[in-house]
This record gives structure tokens, sequence and C-alpha cells, in this order.
């Protein structure tokens, strides 16, 4: 719960996504509608990445390094 709550207000979307959000995608990708679609990365974040969220260090999430 502490993670989300962090992570929250950097998705544009409002909300940690759902497994329909992710099974939309899949059903998009194998259906008729997505037949020219090769070689590419459908990201479903909600915005996250668009945002420029994942550039290193800038999140914690609390793990520790090994080393």
């Amino acid at each position: 719960e502490e993670t989300v709550a962090r992570l929250l207000p950097m998705i544009p979307a409002g909300y940690m996504a759902d497994p329909a959000d992710i099974a939309a995608a899949v059903a998009y990708l194998g259906s008729p509608d997505a037949r020219y679609v090769n070689g590419e990365t459908l990201v479903v974040d909600g915005g996250y990445v668009c945002g420029g969220m994942m550039q290193t260090g800038s999140l914690d999430l609390g793990t520790k390094s090994s080393s």
C-alpha cells in the first residue's frame, strides 16, 4: 500500500492498472486491428513513463542494494 501511495500521484490516468487494462492491450495485439503492428513495445502504464518518471534514480521503492 505504501508503494502504491507513492506511485499513484505519478500516474496521469489516476489509478493503478487492473487486469482488464492489461487484457484490453493483449486483446488488441491479438486482433486483426493490430495486423500491421510489428516490432513495437506497447506500454500499458497509465502514462507513467510518458512523464519521464522511469529515469534512473528518480524513484526509490525502498529496495536495498546487495552491494
